[in-house]
This record gives structure tokens, sequence and C-alpha cells, in this order.
């Protein structure tokens, strides 16, 4: 009797070990990748031979796992849903093994990782996460800054997701000095500040969707408005140099007249003084 109900025992515990080892999940490739506006499933069927009695979603935020959509199925498929994609999320699965749930024109916000949990009895939990990478090219901007080396940048930014993989600089009908040093950030500097360097240039950027292009005109204003300044600064110095020099040899020259009267007055005075002198020794 001892031994029939230990055997009992033992096969039944075997019987959920290999019931358990057997469960799984499957879901739509694990990642998935689709364009800016797009449709698509979040595909997560269980196969298992256990009693489902919730399905629960969530989407990852700050680091943690949040509930998004709960069905409990014990209780006559109880639905709570917590819609934070403003009425494009819905649940499509049909039966309680199949917890597929149905995202309609998908946009950057639905970036992100998102878990599927089955709740079985008696085994427990069963879980798989898939990720979505919303795919999207905008626009592209470009932007002329100066250094502090007096240098330019022309700088090239994507409004893009996934980032640019390649940016490329052209100009138009021309080609680049060896000054130009093209960086793989996007960033074009013209440390070289000549007029030769006006025109039209183009930044076209790629990722995995496709490309984009932006262009940006660069006047010969960009290259001589310093040296416009310094030449006006050169012109002040020397009004001002002028100037200063004018008054000074204005100031000398008056000092000059000032002193010669008395100058010509003093031999005369001595004059006089030895007339005098000379009539009292009479």
């Amino acid at each position: 009797m001892c031994c029939s109900l230990w055997a009992e025992t033992l096969t039944v515990l075997v019987s959920l070990t290999l019931g358990a080892a057997s469960d799984s999940i499957t879901t739509n490739g694990g990642s998935l990748i689709r364009d800016l506006g797009d449709d698509t499933q979040l595909v997560c069927h269980v196969n298992t031979k256990q009693v489902v009695s919730q399905l629960t979603w969530q989407r990852k935020r700050d680091e943690q796992f949040i509930n998004f959509f709960i069905i409990v199925f014990s209780n006559g498929r109880n639905q709570h849903f917590d819609d934070n994609f403003g009425g494009r999320m819905s649940f499509v699965g049909q039966g309680e093994r199949n917890g597929t749930m149905e995202l309609k024109n998908i946009t950057l916000n639905d970036d992100g990782i998102y878990k599927c949990i089955f709740t079985l009895f008696p085994h427990g939990l069963l879980q798989e996460t898939l990720s979505l990478s919303v795919r999207d090219m905008k626009s592209v901007t470009i932007t002329a800054v100066k250094t502090e080396q007096e240098s330019l940048q022309l700088k090239c930014f994507a409004d893009a997701n996934p980032s640019p993989i390649t940016y490329t600089w052209t100009k138009e009908n021309d080609s680049f000095p060896k000054s130009i040093t093209e960086q793989e950030d996007g960033i074009l500097t013209l440390p070289r500040m000549t007029p030769d360097l006006a025109g039209l240039y183009a930044c076209e950027t790629y990722n995995k969707v496709g490309s984009a292009k932006a262009f940006l005109y660069l006047y010969a204003d960009h290259f001589t408005q310093r040296q416009h300044f310094m030449i006006y600064v050169i012109i002040v110095l020397l009004l001002f140099v002028i100037i200063a020099l004018s008054f000074f040899l204005h100031k000398k020259i008056s000092s000059t007249r000032n002193d010669t009267p008395s100058q010509q007055a003093a031999p005369l005075q001595q004059l006089e003084n030895r007339k005098e002198d000379q009539d009292e020794d009479t």
C-alpha cells in the first residue's frame, strides 16, 4: 500500500515536471521592425496542456515593466485594459492560448520592449519578451557654427529612427578642397574662411528606412565678415592715432609761440639795464 502510494505520487510529480518542461510560448520572431504608420500584431501563443487562467501584457517603461492589458479566463474572460495607445491597441486573440494583440498606425512612441505573460495552473507563470523597433526618416537640418578657432562648422542633424548610419556631404558643381574635413557624425569643418568656399552644400543621411537630404547656401559674407570687421577696426585705430598726433602737434606749436616773445624781450631788457648802469657811473 505504501509503495503503491509513493509510486502514484512519483507519477504525478513526473507528469507535472514533464508538462512544465514542454510548455512554451511562440511569438513572431521576438524582434519586430516596422515603419512609421504601419499596423502590426504582437503575436503570442502558449503551447501547454495546463489550464490557462490569465493573460497579461506589459510594456517596459523607465527600466520596469508596467501592465497595460489583463484578461482573466477563469471568470468568463474578464478584461482590464489601460489604454496608453489612444485606441490603437486591441486584443485579437482567439481562445485562451492565443494572446495576440494588434497595434495600428504605429508611432515612434510605440518603440520599445513588450512582455507576454500566461498564468498556468498548476505550473505558474510562463512569459516571453519581444521588441518593437519603429523606423522613420523625417527630416534633415544643417546649421553653421563658428568655433573659437574662427573656423566654420556645418552640422547635419537628422530626425530619424534608427539614427542615421551614414552622412554624405556634397558641394554643388565643385569638389571639396583638402582643407575641409568631414567627420563621421555629420560635421563638416571649413578651417580657412575664404570666399572660394562659398556655394551650395548638401547633406544626405541614410538609415534602414531610406534617406533624406538638406541644403545650405554659404554666401561670401560668411567668410568676409571677419575681414570687413578687421578693416573697420584698423580704420578706427588709424583715425585715433591721427587725431592724437594732431592734438599733440597743435599743443606743441601753441606752446612754442607763447614762449617766443619772452625770449625776444630778454636781450632788450638787458641792454636797457646796462645803459642805466653807464649813466649812473658818469
